[in-house]
């Protein structure tokens, strides 16, 4: 039979244990809350070096097409637009701060690019951009 003492011994290393866990904390130590993705609107608008507005139609145009790059880790992405819609959301984004490009495209390739933005997306939130405007030679 076990003494007080000896029980007592053997809960304390029990505990001791259960408590280093496999991250070497505490077993209830809570969770960084996760961060829930922004995005970020974007609408657009084709003009000549004139500055006479464009359709999508007359400058050959099929796709607006974002360069999204993580200012921190550099990791890529894009996202694509019908250019007919002139306005867009993107898909959902990590919180962080973006440098964004800009192609127009058309059944041949890049038609012409537009002024690269940098918008930070916040969580829950959708961030507008400026107008983007690309210039159809």
């Amino acid at each position: 039979m076990c003494s007080r003492r000896e029980v007592t011994w053997a809960l304390l290393c029990l505990c001791t244990v259960a408590a280093c866990g496999d991250g070497g904390g505490f077993p209830d130590a809570s969770e960084p809350p996760p961060q829930h993705p922004g995005s970020f609107k974007i609408s657009w608008s084709l003009t000549t070096a004139s500055q006479q507005l464009l359709t999508c139609a007359q400058a050959n145009a099929t796709i607006v097409r974002v360069n999204i790059a993580d200012a921190v880790s550099g990791e890529h992405a894009s996202a694509s637009f019908d250019c007919l819609l002139g306005t867009a959301v993107s898909g959902a984004l990590f919180p962080a701060t973006y440098d964004l490009s800009f192609e127009l495209l058309g059944v041949a390739g890049t038609i012409t690019t537009a002024p690269p933005q940098t918008a930070m997306v916040l969580p829950s939130q959708t961030t507008q951009l400026g107008l983007v405007v690309f210039v159809v030679p």
